[in-house]
């Protein structure tokens, strides 16, 4: 399996030209047939009850996808945007309930309690509808792998990698939107909240600022701002922090021989 039946093509010039032209093949843990089922997840659930952070710029372009397959995700996020249920300008975030009772219980209902499996989730299917676009922390998620400890360790610096790029382009774009550091920085403490608090529609208002009532618009031009982006720009917002996680990544990659 190659890196572009992992992840969408726009990513390719934010990763190594050798990772697109490995055969990268995980054999052991699949999305098809669980390998922890039913011993420890439910095969119809798998690892599919989290629900991922989704950026902006990833949001828009599942909506601009004409793909029939993508459809189903895409009547969900628009229902979403309809009802402002925990979308931001960031990107789409698990409600605080949600947030609170996983990381409570984690340990006794991931893989086994419905309630928390992924609205992304096409239970038609029994797989992901999102798929290609599904976020750093469900791409990189392997509960075994082919290539041992070095795989894991190969995984667990991916995502270290991929959660960095996302965060630092989907902030790209608030900055360029007109967003301020201290609106940017309100959105990011509700990625990770600790009580479960509700958002009234005058707070929803004041995030969403000259964007609110164009909220998928929004998403889409988010979307063709990152595939414009220069690489020039790529290198600043990845910056020395970005640069260093990159280099263990690559190590990584190297290692496990993928």
């Amino acid at each position: 399996m190659k890196f572009k039946y992992i992840l969408p093509s726009f990513y390719k010039r934010f990763f190594p030209a050798t990772f697109w032209s490995s055969e990268l093949v995980e054999s052991k843990a699949t999305c098809h047939q669980c390998i922890q089922a039913p011993k420890k997840y439910d095969a119809d659930l798998k690892c599919c009850t989290f629900w991922p952070f989704i950026p902006n710029y990833v949001v828009g372009e599942i909506l601009s996808s004409k793909e029939e397959k993508y459809k189903e995700a895409q009547k969900l996020i628009l229902k979403h945007i309809e009802n402002h249920h925990w979308i931001f300008p960031m990107g789409l975030v698990a409600p605080a309930e949600y947030q609170v009772d996983f990381k409570k219980n984690k340990k006794k209902v991931f893989g086994r309690d419905e309630a928390f499996l992924c609205p992304y989730y096409s239970k038609a299917n029994n797989n992901c509808s999102l798929w290609l676009y599904r976020g750093s922390v469900c791409t990189s998620f392997f509960c075994e792998s082919s290539y041992g400890k070095s795989g894991h360790e190969f995984w667990q610096q991916f995502e270290n990698y991929f959660s960095y790029l996302e965060m630092g382009l989907s902030q790209e774009v608030l900055v360029y939107k007109d967003f301020s550091p201290r609106d940017v920085n309100v959105q990011i403490e509700y990625l990770m909240v600790d009580q479960k608090v509700k958002i009234t529609r005058d707070k929803y208002k004041k995030i969403w600022k000259h964007f609110y009532g164009r909220e998928k618009d929004f998403y889409i031009q988010a979307a063709e701002f990152v595939n414009k982006m220069p690489t020039s720009q790529v290198k600043e917002i990845l910056g020395e922090t970005g640069v260093e996680i990159k280099k263990k990544m690559l190590a990584a990659f190297e290692n496990a021989k993928l």
